[in-house]
């Protein structure tokens, strides 16, 4: 495991690449991928830039070290199963999904993200007992927690180029046949609007994790939950 300093070290530059971020209008978080001591992948928010919603700071990393992997001629899942995610902010449930999809077996990070953690804040799928889902991970957490949220103020405290009154996502509820045994119960609907937009930009990702996520059409989901007592299939239609 390496050291106090060196997790230090490695989190300032996270946060260098979260000012980055916050410097062209993302929302500032940044993440690093590390494989033995040697830093794989870098990413930044990158959602405003690609109006795509799922390349947050961990997607973008993680794809660059499966790049490296490919150029490079190396077994990803060895790679991944040795290396160490830095971020400024706790994961999402999505990233979460995805760091233990990939069998990362540490997170190291700022401050928590009280309304979508993956790691705790809100649920915990770093240690929850989920089949078929990866690995459970380690997290570390409250590494230059406060300059972390420092930097996510002075983004709310700015205007984020990407708002609007209108959400970017056409959403309806409408009754659908279900097949009970493959209804995640108890997941919250917020979760499952996640791992849809999650299924639609990494398809075989997303299907590992919700096998109940079914393609309606160019761009379109269904995702069964159960809300209230009555099964109801919300649709969710991507980004064009």
């Amino acid at each position: 495991m390496e050291d106090e300093a060196t997790r230090l070290a490695f989190m300032q530059r996270a946060l260098d690449v979260a000012r980055g971020a916050l410097e062209v209008g993302e929302v500032p978080v940044g993440c690093l991928l590390v494989y033995e001591g040697r830093v794989l992948g870098e990413g930044r928010n990158e959602v405003n830039e690609t109006k795509n919603p799922t390349r947050h700071a961990e997607m973008v990393a993680i794809d660059q070290v499966l790049d490296w992997c490919q150029q490079n001629n190396k077994n990803h899942e060895e790679v991944f199963s040795n290396s160490v995610l830095y971020v400024t902010v706790e994961p999402c449930i999505m990233c979460a999904a995805a760091v233990r999809l990939m069998k990362i077996p540490r997170v190291v990070y700022g401050c928590q993200n009280e309304r979508f953690g993956g790691c705790g804040s809100v649920l915990s799928i770093s240690s929850d007992d989920m089949v078929d889902t990866g690995e459970p991970f380690e997290c570390m957490s409250g590494y230059y927690a406060k300059e972390a949220v420092e930097l996510l103020k002075a983004f709310y405290r700015q205007e984020n180029p990407n708002a609007s009154p209108e959400l970017p996502l056409e959403c309806s509820l409408q009754d659908v046949p279900v097949a009970w045994e493959k209804v995640p119960l108890s997941v919250p609907r917020e979760l499952l609007c996640i791992m849809a937009l999650l299924e639609a930009s990494h398809p075989q990702m997303g299907a590992r994790v919700w096998p109940s996520l079914r393609p309606l059409g160019k761009n379109i989901l269904s995702v069964p939950i159960l809300w209230d007592t009555s099964p109801v299939g919300l649709h969710i239609r991507d980004f064009p």
